[in-house]
Parts: structure tokens; C-alpha cells; sequence
């Protein structure tokens, strides 16, 4: 150990001798990143810093667009908040304990990831217990993928502990040393594996792999909510769906985050999630509510069950639950202008699934063109044309909402007013008789 430059109380690693890049590429997409404020933050850790995880593996995929930027280092996490804060950075402290901060560049620069080297000391499945180190193939281990375990420094020097490079070439999904042991420590990365074996998986697992997701998919009962809604999201609205769910069924994981069905459904039968799919393709983009709709079959109580077991909130919850097929479905005007024309075009394109039928191109292009429409008058106007405040007033002013929605919101503010005086005049010659 040598004395930092930094906190005299805190002692830095030197590097480990183990870390031999294995190929030179070209880094400038990731240190132009936010406006050059990667480079920046790269030059304020130190020459030691590196490029880690996702956005390396895509950069060497050729995929790397504005996404995430992680960054390990071996600095301790006390340092890298000083060294940040000397540049006027701003360090926000996300997961102090396992040596991440957060840092934010001036006038809205960029937020990177930064974490301090480190090795798993205790896991539970959900939860784990680090030490800082000062091995960067010991940092690398304790990743997920072996393509997620690639490093690249400033220089453009690649380091590769485990075959990442050789796997994405080959479209192998790979865990990092044995799969048993990666996935016991965050029960997780069984939902991961599936996810990033639909993207980058061109050949199938080998039994041992497939076996110990088959063996821990239990667990997954035991992790949070929102950490199965986040992972299934996104496999939902990725490429390959339908293969990786069948894929998932078959391994038995699929009926540990997605409610059992009922007997007249299996839970591995995706034909309305296929149809809807299709459909998909010549209207619109992946829409995660609508497929998980579909996935569960449109049934009110799966999609209940499902809404509580992901802890979504009570606005996704109720645009989950429109799209069951209990619910009446609604003329596209009324639909437009009570629900958005999101909600609309969900309803639209799992309706036509379940008949398996096109979608009207016609009905597609007045909600994609839709904009939202405000009714031309007020209770104010009520009570200028004479009617006293009370219930009254609510009464009139629906119905001739009604009536302009049902006319598809063209009457002008003077044919809505004109409505409402005859409206007003009924209720009174009503009232006399």
C-alpha cells in the first residue's frame, strides 16, 4: 500500500500485476461521451481509471449510442469524492458501502457511475457484503457475463479476464467462473441471463448453465418487486420475446414472475402476445403495458396479481388494468378523450390480437394524429347564462360534453354555448311544468 494524495487516512492499492490489456481499440466514442465530460472525469480519477460493463461491450459491438457510462476505479470511494469535488464535480454517495458514487458534471454535464475496485466478501442472494481490493481481475469476477467484465482505459487498452471478447464474437452467454455460485449471489441475474442471452445469445446454453438458472429460479420469490419489474421490462420490450419466453417455460422460471394461469390457459401459450407483436411491427413501437396484457391473457385477476406482486404505481396499475378484457371497450373518440392516445392504441391493437385481425389504418392514424382536446366551455359559462351554483351546473356541462365529443370534437366554442342555452332552457321548461 502507498499513502494517498488525497485523505492521509486513507491508503490506495498499487496496481496489480495482473492486468495485461489483451487488445488496443478505439475509446473516443466513450470519452466523448456528454459532451466530452467521460474524458473529463476520467482525467480527474486518474490514469488508473477505467471503462467497465455495458457501455464497453457495446462500444465494442460497434452499439454504443448516449447510454450509461460505469466507471471503476482503485481509488477509495472517500478519495474519489475529494478528487471530484476539487474539479467543482458534484459526488453524490448512491452506495457508499460498496464504493459507488455518483458523479454529476458542472451545468449539466453528464452523471457517471464511478465504483471502487471490489471483491464479494458475503452474498445472500440479495444482498452483498464487499472489500475494497486493488485487483482488477478480482473486480472483474465478481461480475455477471463474461462480456460484462471487460475494461478499457483512456489509452484505449482492453483488458479481458475472461474470454467477454472471444463470447460476444462466438454469441455466447456466458456467466463468469461457475454459474451456480454468480447466480447465488444475486438471484437476479437469472432474470439478466435470459435478457441478455435474447440480445447478444446466438447459441444455446450448455446444460450445466440451463441446469443452475433451472435450480435457483425459486428464489426469485424472495427478491423485491420492483427489481422482477424492472429486469422483465425490459425483456419485454427487447428483441427475441417470444423465444426467451419459451425458453424461460421450459426452465420452469417464467411461473415465478408471471401469475399462474388459469386452467383454460397455459402459462407458456404467447399467441395473443405473438399476434399483438405482428401487429406491433406495421403500427407502432413495443409497448410494455400492452404485452404484458397479452402475456397474461388479458385476465383481470393475473393482471391484478401481477400489478401488486411488481409493486407498480397506482397510474401504471390502472392503465395495466384498462386493457383487461373485462373492461367495456369504448368508441375511439370517447377512448381518445377520457384515456390519451396511448391507451387508446393499446386497446386498439390487443382487440384486433384477440380477434386476430388487422388494425384499422384508419382508426391507427386518427389516434397517432390525435391531439389532445379541451372542451370550448365552462361551468363559468353556466352561470353567466343565469343557473344558480349547485349540481346543476356539473350536469349541464357533461352533457354537452357529450355531445361534442360524440360530434368528434368539432363544435367551436359558439356551438357548444348555443347547445348549452338549449340545454339550460330544457331543464327550466322541465322545472315549470
Amino acid at each position: 500500500m502507498i499513502p494517498s494524495d488525497d485523505d492521509p487516512n486513507v491508503t490506495e492499492p498499487l496496481p496489480d500485476d495482473d492486468s495485461r490489456p489483451v487488445a488496443t481499440v478505439d475509446a473516443s466514442v466513450l470519452l466523448s461521451a456528454h459532451g466530452g465530460a467521460a474524458a473529463e472525469l476520467i482525467d480527474i480519477l486518474g490514469r488508473d481509471a477505467r471503462f467497465v460493463g455495458g457501455c464497453v461491450r457495446d462500444m465494442v459491438l460497434g452499439q454504443f449510442g448516449e447510454g450509461d457510462i460505469d466507471i471503476a476505479t482503485p481509488l477509495h470511494p472517500r478519495n474519489v469524492t475529494r478528487r471530484l469535488t476539487r474539479a467543482n464535480w458534484k459526488a453524490i454517495p448512491v452506495g457508499i458501502e460498496h464504493g459507488t458514487v455518483l458523479a454529476v458534471a458542472p451545468e449539466g454535464g453528464g452523471t457517471f457511475e464511478v465504483t471502487t475496485l471490489r471483491e464479494d466478501v458475503e452474498t445472500d442472494g440479495r444482498h452483498a457484503t464487499v472489500r475494497f481490493t486493488d485487483s482488477w481481475k478480482e473486480d472483474a469476477a465478481r461480475r455477471d457475463f463474461t462480456y460484462n467484465a471487460i475494461s478499457v482505459d483512456r489509452e484505449g487498452y482492453l483488458y479481458d479476464y475472461f474470454g467477454g471478447l472471444e463470447d460476444l464474437e462466438g454469441g455466447y452467454t456466458r456467466f463468469v467462473g461457475n454459474a451456480s455460485d454468480r447466480i447465488a449471489e444475486d438471484r437476479l441475474r437469472i432474470l439478466r441471463a435470459y435478457r441478455f442471452h435474447a440480445r447478444f445469445g446466438l447459441r444455446a446454453w450448455d446444460g450445466a448453465t440451463a441446469r443452475a438458472l433451472a435450480a435457483q429460479a425459486h428464489e426469485l420469490q424472495h427478491l423485491s418487486g420492483e427489481r422482477i419489474r424492472q429486469e422483465m421490462g425490459k425483456l419485454l420490450v427487447g428483441p427475441n420475446v417470444i423465444a426467451v419466453l419459451k425458453m424461460m417455460a421450459s426452465h420452469g422460471v417464467l411461473q415465478h414472475v408471471i401469475p399462474a394461469a388459469p386452467h383454460r390457459f397455459r402459462t407458456d401459450d404467447f399467441g395473443l402476445l405473438d399476434r399483438l407483436m405482428i401487429l406491433e411491427d406495421l403500427h407502432d413501437q413495443p409497448g410494455l403495458w400492452r404485452r404484458l396484457a397479452a402475456l397474461l391473457h388479458r385476465d383481470q385477476d393475473r393482471m391484478k396479481a401481477l400489478a401488486e406482486r411488481y409493486r407498480i404505481s397506482n397510474r401504471d396499475r390502472d392503465a395495466l388494468m384498462a386493457l383487461s378484457a373485462q373492461v367495456p371497450a369504448k368508441p375511439l373518440n370517447w377512448a381518445l378523450y377520457q384515456d390519451g392516445s396511448g391507451a387508446a392504441l393499446d386497446r386498439l391493437l390487443l382487440d384486433a390480437a384477440e380477434m386476430n385481425a388487422p388494425a384499422s389504418a384508419g382508426h391507427v392514424h386518427r389516434i397517432l394524429c390525435y391531439e389532445p382536446a379541451v372542451l370550448p366551455i365552462s361551468g363559468q359559462d353556466a352561470l353567466d347564462l343565469g343557473v344558480g351554483p349547485g349540481p346543476l351546473v356539473g350536469q349541464l356541462i357533461r352533457r354537452v360534453e357529450a355531445w361534442w365529443i360524440e360530434r368528434d370534437f368539432q363544435p367551436t366554442r359558439e356551438d357548444c354555448l348555443w347547445q348549452l342555452s338549449h340545454a339550460i332552457k330544457a331543464e327550466f321548461d322541465l322545472g315549470d311544468r
